[in-house]
């Protein structure tokens, strides 16, 4: 049995993967003995009304939401400081903040764990009056999800990205100038990322084991220039918890200011978010996800 009644699904239509969505989830809920309802995204902003509504629906006691980070992201801006606890289902090209809570890929496996899971607390980064969280890009990595099509996506996934990192060929690095609670910190790389997860990156790869969601820090990461060679740099930093000294910078804070030389965009969850400098905070254990039990 499970200790949810009324689940309601915020589903992004336009999300990267193609399954059958509603009859996965309704085979599900039947078998589990759950009644549920949905409600589709058809632009930026969608999800955070619809978390609102379903937030104020005393009869829904969870809210699941599939799409990429930019959905989950959306959604889960309308419930800041909420009751309802959030489940990220992976439905997007990346997947980031998905993988870090650490349900399956596959849709039928992940809502068949909704039994033996529980609710935890994370925090969440904060720039201006948005919240992310998943990490802020800087530099190469804001430009290439800016400038990978969705159709590439749709067609090639993750490696729609990397076909955009060869076509950007060379890139010179930048200058970043980082704030960390009052210390400054000054460097050169191909990109910045400020992160609130283990995973970082186009591809989601590791910064340490020790680094979560829920320790009240952000972690902030330069990414090192290797002979101007992108190429080369995605090579390098393919295991970075055993190559990080050698291929990127680390530091954590509470408060992060980043300026840069020259000025670059802005991509929180994978959503535009303007152009440098970047004032970032962490807002502590402000959003209540659903993660499934250790095994």
């Amino acid at each position: 049995m499970t200790q949810f009644k009324h689940i309601r699904m915020i589903i992004n239509p336009a999300a990267g993967k193609e399954q059958s969505i509603l009859r996965t989830a309704n085979t599900v809920f039947q078998q589990l003995g759950i009644k549920w309802d949905v409600r589709l995204t058809n632009k930026h902003g969608d999800g955070e009304r619809l978390a609102r509504e379903a937030e104020n629906d005393r009869a829904i006691d969870l809210i699941a939401v599939y799409g990429g980070d930019g959905t989950v992201g959306d959604v889960a801006n309308g419930l800041i400081g909420a009751e309802t606890p959030l489940m990220v289902l992976s439905g997007g090209t990346a997947n980031g903040i998905a993988t870090e809570i650490g349900f399956p890929e596959n849709l039928n496996e992940a809502l068949a764990q909704i039994p033996h899971s529980s609710v935890h607390t994370i925090d969440a980064g904060k720039h201006e009056d948005r919240y992310f969280f998943h990490r802020i890009d800087m530099g190469f990595s804001a430009e290439v999800l800016d400038e990978t099509p969705r159709e590439m996506k749709d067609r090639y996934g993750m490696l729609a990205y990397g076909l955009t990192i060869l076509q950007k060929s060379t890139q010179p690095p930048s200058k970043y100038r980082v704030t960390i609670d009052g210390e400054v910190h000054e460097a050169e790389g191909i990109g910045c990322v400020v992160s609130n997860c283990n995973t970082v990156g186009l591809l989601n790869l590791t910064i340490k084991k020790a680094v979560r969601f829920d320790d009240g820090l952000l972690d902030v990461i330069v990414l090192e220039t290797f002979g101007g060679s992108l190429l080369g740099a995605a090579k390098e930093i393919i295991d970075l918890e055993d190559s990080a000294a050698a291929s990127m910078l680390h530091w954590q804070g509470r408060e992060i200011y980043v300026e840069t030389e020259p000025v670059t965009k802005l991509r929180g969850d994978g959503e535009f978010l303007g152009d440098s400098p970047s004032k970032v905070t962490i807002a502590p254990k402000v959003l209540k996800v659903l993660v499934p039990n250790p095994t």
